[in-house]
């Protein structure tokens, strides 16, 4: 393309959009590179022949070209020379007079073919959307601004005994007794008045004396311009988590009442990242403290390289449990003899370790005492 300008000529060159001058019957006057490379034709071929050619759609039936056309982001379909139809984004403006009695203006095109493949319409969109929630386990509607149903999945349905289409349309007075239907409307009237997600859990128990629990979470639904204009609810059920939160409640008060100091460490740092409250008040610590604290801190007596040693065999999946005996150092300076089991949990990443502490002082003064006793005996004996 020649405009007689030089810089202007260089960057037309350069940039990657068709660039087409023609006159104002819209017979094309010159192309730039990416014009040619994008229609397939050569600049020859090009020069001196209609648009149309190229863009059949461009100007109606019965204008040829000209100032109706001028204009941001029309989209059009073109041709290629291989018959290959283009998908086109162009923009034509108004370019300096050729003479006083012509006009001519530039068509800048871009190739949005293979964006528009990738782009699916707006039932296509909404077909898969509808296949993912389908399937969901969760439970899925929708709400528009009255409060009426506009979608439902196939688990809200079953989960109402109802159709689909029963559904859809229906407000909750539709569908449920009026005390839980006016519950169920003050919530969506929180979410509306506060802008915001909002969930609750809820709990159940069937004709059989089986408790479950399920948790609501309710988000506005917001248009392009940040209006609400609906309500998205999604229900799960959380009855098995919540049977494995009581368990776990229940099995950190056992752990917790038991009498002997149990760690958690890990197993690379040797950094303490748990202890029940045996634990701590034997030692003196608090769990914050412990945490600040590694394995060396409360074993003196011991080097890295020796606990190394000891925990390989876990690490290498040689024993599922170590024992050996140490002195355990409290935060008040005193030291006390101890047994210590120590397993590995490589479920766990980084892996972790639970190291089970039980106070030996009493067993150490019954051994004292029981060998005491076997020496006066066998000094007893050999007196005798």
């Amino acid at each position: 393309m020649h405009t007689g300008n030089t810089t202007t000529d260089s960057i037309l060159t350069l940039v990657s959009d068709g660039v087409i001058m023609m006159d104002e019957k819209g017979i094309v006057l010159s192309v730039n590179p990416a014009a040619v490379s994008m229609f397939g034709f050569s600049s020859t071929e090009l020069i001196g022949h209609s648009i149309k050619f190229l863009i059949p759609d461009l100007f109606p039936s019965h204008q040829d070209g000209g100032s109706k056309v001028i204009g941001l982001g029309r989209k059009v379909t073109g041709r290629r020379k291989d018959g290959f139809e283009l998908s086109l984004m162009i923009t034509i403006t108004e370019s300096h007079p050729l003479n006083e009695n012509e006009k001519c203006f530039i068509g800048i095109i871009r190739d949005v073919t293979e964006r528009k493949k990738r782009q699916m319409t707006w039932p296509e969109k909404l077909l898969e959307l509808q296949a993912i929630l389908d399937s969901f386990p969760d439970l899925v509607w929708v709400k528009d601004l009255q409060l009426r149903y506009t979608y439902a999945n196939i688990q809200y349905a079953a989960a109402m005994n109802r159709n689909i289409e029963d559904i859809l349309g229906a407000t909750d007075f539709d569908l449920f007794p009026e005390e839980m239907a006016m519950a169920i409307r003050k919530h969506d009237a929180k979410v509306m008045k506060t802008i915001d997600m909002q969930y609750f859990e809820e709990k159940t128990i069937d004709s059989n004396g089986e408790t479950s629990y399920r948790k609501v979470s309710k988000y506005p639904i917001r248009n392009e311009y940040g209006n609400i204009i609906g309500i998205l609810g999604v229900c799960s059920d959380v009855t098995e988590i919540k049977r494995t939160e009581d368990l776990c409640i229940r099995l950190g008060r056992i752990l917790d009442d038991t009498l002997n100091e149990i760690y958690i460490f890990e197993a690379a740092a040797m950094r303490f990242s748990h202890a029940n409250q045996s634990a701590c008040r034997n030692i003196g610590y608090t769990l914050e403290e412990l945490s600040q604290l590694t394995l060396l801190d409360l074993m003196p007596g011991m080097t890295v390289e020796a606990i190394e040693q000891l925990m390989t065999p876990l690490l290498e999946g040689e024993e599922q449990m170590i024992f050996f005996e140490s002195s355990i150092l409290r935060k008040d300076g005193s030291v006390y003899p101890a047994d210590v089991r120590v397993q590995i949990s490589d479920s766990e990443v980084p892996p972790l370790f639970m190291v089970i502490v039980q106070d030996s002082t009493a067993r150490k003064e019954a051994e004292d005492a029981l060998r005491k006793a076997e020496r006066y005996l066998l000094y007893s004996h050999t007196a005798e």
